[in-house]
C-alpha cells in the first residue's frame, strides 16, 4: 500500500473525527463537501453542511446509481475535485465517503471507499450529474 495514501487516510480520518465531534452536537446526520487545501489536507466547509434527511438520501441514491467502470480514466488527476462525506453524529460514524472528479463532459467520476485500497470507480450520467450539482454546495471552477 502506498505510504502517501496511508498518510492521507490518517489525516482525513483525524479531520473527520474532529468534524464529528464539532458538528454533531444535535446527534444528526450531516453531509459535508471538502476540497484539497493542500496535497494531503481536505478542508470541509461546515457552514454549508447539509442536514436535510431527504437531501442526504438523494445524494446516496445518486452515488449508488452511478455506472461502475473498470478503472480510473487515463489522465485523470491524482487528487479529486471534491471529497464528500456523510457523518452520523448519533453513532459517531462516517456512513459514506467518496471522492468526486468533475470530468470535462460535466459528468462525475466517483471513487470509493474513501480509505479503501483498491478504490472502485463509477461514473454518473449527465442527468444525475446535474442533480449532484444542484444538490451539493460545489465551488465554481
Amino acid at each position: 500500500m502506498n505510504i502517501n495514501r496511508l498518510i492521507l487516510g490518517a489525516l482525513l480520518l483525524g479531520t473527520l473525527l474532529l468534524l464529528l465531534a464539532a458538528c454533531s452536537t444535535k446527534n444528526e446526520r450531516i453531509l459535508l463537501v471538502g476540497i484539497h487545501s493542500s496535497k494531503d489536507v481536505v478542508a470541509y466547509n461546515t457552514d454549508q453542511g447539509i442536514t436535510d434527511p431527504e437531501a442526504i438520501k438523494k445524494f446516496k441514491t445518486l452515488i449508488e446509481s452511478a455506472a461502475p467502470i473498470e478503472r480510473k480514466p487515463t489522465g485523470t488527476k491524482l487528487d479529486s475535485d471534491y471529497t464528500v462525506v456523510v457523518n452520523n453524529g448519533k453513532d459517531s460514524t462516517m456512513e459514506l465517503g467518496v471522492e468526486l472528479w468533475q470530468m470535462e463532459d460535466g459528468t462525475f467520476l466517483i471513487g470509493q471507499p474513501l480509505f479503501g485500497d483498491p478504490q472502485k470507480y463509477s461514473r454518473t450520467n449527465s442527468e444525475n450529474s446535474e442533480k449532484l450539482k444542484e444538490l451539493l454546495p460545489l465551488e465554481e471552477e
